[in-house]
């Protein structure tokens, strides 16, 4: 049957593939510019809300119709959307409170804006500042070890920052920054693992990579990085990090050069490449499936 492909491209629309048929995917609806960011959040087993970021200044929400196109696809249509303060540059999705909830990080010339939005209504319900540019990339950490959630983003300031979530119904003061690591150069990615066990203790590893080829490990307390292997990587830009979800301690990276490499963070010791001949400019990694898609 496959796995369902939520994809998003420069020619603004959004759509929907059954990766198991070659079909057409179905296209959700123009943004008024690119789609930059794109998330998903589970309704139940076989549904889900879809929301998408771009550079109109925009997120819209999308769920399934009911109904299927001539080639039998499920189509959607868009159900709400909400202006941004700026320009959409990444997405991720949580369960805040039993409410699910989008968190958008944005570009604008004066600095960088972080809101989140309520799915159910569409709304915005917190917002916060911090990079000095645009926000790449942004992960959704949840709690551990009776330590508050947090969310963590990446920018072209060459910083990293942790911020710490605290309960909705405080939704106006819940967000803040906690830690700010700054790197030598501009950072594209960032990724929190899973949990993962070590010495007997359940704990939280952030990944990120830069524009220095480099992908690296951040300490528990954002004040020191370490190359992921000593082994060589990649020749160019690396522009996403992602950890196998069904694997505990992989990390994927991907990058300009067009290579995907597989690493353990354990034993430092790179498993495998894959080369594509293009530059990779975005990857994710199904958690079903354990499908990495570039």
């Amino acid at each position: 049957a496959g796995y369902y492909l939520y994809k998003y491209s420069s020619n603004k629309n959004v759509g929907r593939q059954n990766t198991g048929q070659e079909r057409p995917s179905i296209a959700l609806g123009p943004h008024r510019g690119w789609v930059s960011g794109l998330s998903a959040l589970p309704v139940n087993a076989s549904d889900a809300i879809v929301a998408s970021g771009g550079y109109d200044m925009s997120i819209r929400l999308w769920k399934l119709t009911g109904t299927t196109d001539e080639h039998g696809q499920p189509t959607l249509e868009v159900i709400s959307g909400a202006g941004c303060a700026n320009i959409v540059r990444s997405l991720c999705s949580f369960n805040w409170d039993g409410f699910p909830t989008v968190i958008t990080g944005q570009s604008a010339f004066d600095g960088a804006t972080t809101q989140f939005f309520d799915v159910e209504s569409c709304s915005l319900v917190a917002s916060t500042r911090g990079h000095s540019m645009a926000v790449l990339d942004i992960c959704f950490v949840p709690p551990i070890n009776g330590a508050p959630a947090t969310f963590i983003s990446c920018s072209p300031d060459c910083s990293i920052r942790r911020y710490t979530i605290g309960p909705r119904a405080k939704a106006t003061t819940a967000i803040q920054q906690a830690e700010v690591a700054t790197y030598s150069d501009r950072v594209l990615s960032v990724s929190s693992a899973p949990q993962i066990t070590q010495q007997g203790k359940e704990t939280q590893i952030t990944a990120a990579s830069s524009i220095d080829h480099s992908v690296f490990l951040l300490s528990d307390d954002f004040a020191s990085f370490r190359p992921v292997s000593k082994e060589k990587g990649h020749t160019g830009p690396v522009t996403r990090v992602r950890w196998d979800p069904k694997s505990a301690g992989r990390l994927i990276s991907a990058g300009h050069d067009g290579n995907l490499i597989f690493w353990d963070v354990a034993t430092e010791q790179k498993l495998a490449t894959h080369h594509i001949d293009t530059s990779i400019s975005t990857m994710s990694v199904c958690g079903q499936s354990g499908l990495v898609l570039t």
